[in-house]
């Protein structure tokens, strides 16, 4: 969990691993109905085709979540741009240590954190220099930056079209659903507790939830916030930790 100065709980092993099925209870605000058969329904190779393509060429995706590693659970809400930078907050929750909250950019090979609170639950007023944690962020090390890209990169941009074509290319077609107020194809794909499902917007192909289930669970909602992306490195004050020794 957190480590002075960087105040970024180690990050669960990758949202990619154990992509098995079902879905965390958790809500998050979107509201799905009950799927039916009312008109013949396109075959999922064409859904996850098509959804492919609306997914890389969204210019900007908001996109909240959360998944589980054991009893660690993180929730996040993250703009993401196509060059798979993002900006957004995460909270981690585990046993014992409560829940950590950090704002976070990434861009690039790059990651900087925020987490004022976390710091001062550790003691720590002042970073070196005097630095103020509230208006200060911490470069993380490399470790954590690549761990923040390989959780995001199956769910964004080409990245994600490799996981619909990987885990729904053969999935079963489930009718006609509702999310929310948008009508969307539901595709389902393994059985019981090993079942992963995702909804297809049935007009535009824009993925609008993806739910997998087994020992990491995961939800993530999807939204085009309507403004344009652009995540840029933070405007404030950085600070870049000198790097540990190694162990001798």
């Amino acid at each position: 969990m957190p480590r002075a100065p960087s105040a970024l709980p180690r990050r669960p092993r990758r949202l990619s691993a154990g992509l098995a099925a079902g879905a965390l209870a958790v809500v998050l605000g979107l509201t799905v109905a009950a799927c039916g058969a009312a008109r013949p329904s396109p075959t999922a190779a064409t859904l996850v085709r098509a959804a492919a393509v609306a997914m890389r060429r969204a210019p900007v995706l908001r996109v909240v979540g959360s998944s589980a590693a054991g009893p660690v659970i993180v929730q996040f809400a993250v703009t993401v741009v196509p060059s798979g930078a993002f900006a957004g907050t995460v909270e981690a929750t585990a046993p014992r240590l409560g829940t950590m909250r950090s704002d976070v950019i990434m861009v690039g090979h790059q990651v900087f954190v925020r987490s004022p609170l976390e710091l001062a639950r550790l003691g720590i007023t002042r970073l070196p220099g005097r630095r103020n944690p509230a208006t200060t962020w911490v470069l993380q090390p490399a470790r954590i930056a690549a761990q923040y890209r390989s959780s995001l990169a199956p769910f964004t941009g080409r990245g994600l079209g490799l996981t619909l074509r990987r885990y729904f290319q053969h999935a079963t077609v489930a009718g006609l659903c509702r999310v929310g107020r948008v009508a969307a194809y539901r595709l389902v794909a393994g059985r019981r507790q090993m079942r992963a499902v995702v909804y297809v917007d049935a007009v535009t192909h824009a993925v609008l939830r993806l739910t997998v289930g087994g020992a990491d669970p995961v939800v993530l909602d999807f939204a085009d916030p309507g403004r344009g992306g652009v995540v840029a490195p933070p405007a404030g004050a950085i600070y870049a930790p000198p790097p540990l020794a190694a162990a001798g």
